[in-house]
């Protein structure tokens, strides 16, 4: 056992290597715009609400806390309504699933990603970059 300990970072090197192959080989930087908006729309889809959440801007998540607060004032308190209560994800089939991606900007903490759909569909979603991660501002 102790002849196979001095062997492990070899095995750690080569899972490195795998991974960074596999990051190259698909042309696309973990942590670019681009991959933010497709992890945001796997975990929309698959009804992730939680996932979602973790993909939303501060803009995006202080629009659904102040929502939230009123929909708990018009429940008359009995009830208090949460931010990700309010999220509709993964109900029903998805608009269209997307053909491809593109960044369009990407300047000062701020990006934009065009999402290409069937028949020409268009979407265009903006990011903000905080504390080194990418985050979807839906408002």
């Amino acid at each position: 056992m102790a002849g196979l300990r001095k062997y492990w970072w070899v095995l750690g090197l080569l899972g490195a290597g795998v991974v960074l192959a596999l990051l190259l080989r698909s042309g696309e930087n973990p942590g670019s715009p681009v991959a933010a908006v497709k992890a945001f729309t796997r975990a929309a889809r698959a009804g992730d609400r939680d996932g979602v959440m973790r993909h939303l801007g501060p803009g995006t998540l202080a629009a659904l806390e102040r929502e939230a607060r009123q929909a708990t004032g018009l429940a008359g308190g009995h009830r208090v309504v949460t931010a990700r209560e309010l999220l509709e994800v993964g109900v029903g089939e998805p608009a269209y699933d997307p053909v491809g991606y593109r960044e369009i900007s990407n300047q000062d903490g701020r990006a934009t990603v065009e999402v290409r759909g069937p028949g020409g569909r268009l979407d265009v979603v903006k990011l903000v970059r905080k504390d080194g991660r990418w985050l979807i501002e839906l408002r």
